[in-house]
């Protein structure tokens, strides 16, 4: 169920109160019992017996001028599912698989700032505080993983000569944690240059995506005195030259609605 409330207390400032409680169940993958080699020495391995996890989630939104809002909420996850490295001292064997996280409490407040420099140059500013607490039982004692989190990006975009228009993404993120690991900060730059041709039918762009190669995710646990510790970059880094070209409109159309059931078919990992 969901739930929302809107206030309208002046023409220029208005408030909305959200309540929701959501159901996430496990992936199908996430259940297969069945082990995946990585190593001679690290596993993974599907749970079956994994709960689904439940979360409510309350959020207060503040709304100015209809360009700028602040929102803050609170949400609580039970059974939460996250990734639990288990240790074997006998061979010396690690296995990796999700299981279930007793609690998972997330607080925080997000500013969305638009920020119009002149006619030509426009900002969109986003920043994130939040205080997040994972509670584990191993061994008959509860583990307790905290961190407050930063997180500001901002996205710019300037109207060149001959209608040529840049755009540059930056973004932060601070040291934050996920389950029962810890993650380190890091930080990114996007650049993308785009211009029009043929009365806008005909649009080159140029991207560019991770500049600096600084997305490298580093995150480690520590677990029954056990340290795992990952060093991963995703591959994020690119360089891509788009060429679009747009026909005129054809005669509308509509397509026919499938009897689908989306919670399924996201389970299955696809």
């Amino acid at each position: 169920p969901s739930l929302f409330l809107q206030q309208k207390v002046s023409d220029n400032y208005q408030v909305s109160y959200k309540y929701s409680r959501r159901i996430n169940r496990p992936y199908y993958g996430q259940l297969n019992p069945f082990i995946f080699y990585l190593d001679p020495y690290t596993w993974s391995q599907g749970y079956p017996n994994l709960k689904p996890q439940y979360t409510n989630s309350f959020e207060i939104t503040q709304t100015l001028k209809e360009r700028y809002n602040l929102m803050a909420g609170y949400s609580i996850t039970t059974d939460f599912i996250g990734e639990i490295p288990t240790y074997n001292s006998e061979d010396n064997t690690t296995v990796f698989g999700q299981r279930n996280i007793e609690s998972y409490k997330n607080l925080y407040a997000t500013l969305v700032a638009p920020v119009q420099l002149s006619g030509k140059w426009e900002m969109n500013n986003t920043a994130t505080l939040a205080y997040q607490r994972y509670t584990k039982e191993v061994n008959d004692q509860d583990v307790v993983n905290d961190q407050v989190l930063y997180y500001p990006q901002t996205n710019q975009t300037i109207q060149r000569p001959k209608s040529i228009r840049m755009e540059l993404n930056a973004g932060f993120q601070g040291p934050a944690v996920y389950g029962l690991y810890e993650i380190k900060s890091q930080w990114w730059l996007d650049a993308g240059l785009k211009r029009t041709f043929m009365d806008d039918r005909l649009t080159l762009s140029l991207n560019a995506t991770d500049i600096f190669k600084t997305r490298v995710l580093k995150v480690k646990t520590h677990l029954d005195g056990n340290l795992n510790a990952i060093d991963q970059y995703q591959g994020t880094q690119s360089i891509r030259i788009n060429l679009r070209y747009n026909f005129a409109k054809g005669k509308d159309f509509e397509s026919k609605r499938r009897n689908t059931n989306l919670d399924e078919i996201n389970r299955t990992g696809n």
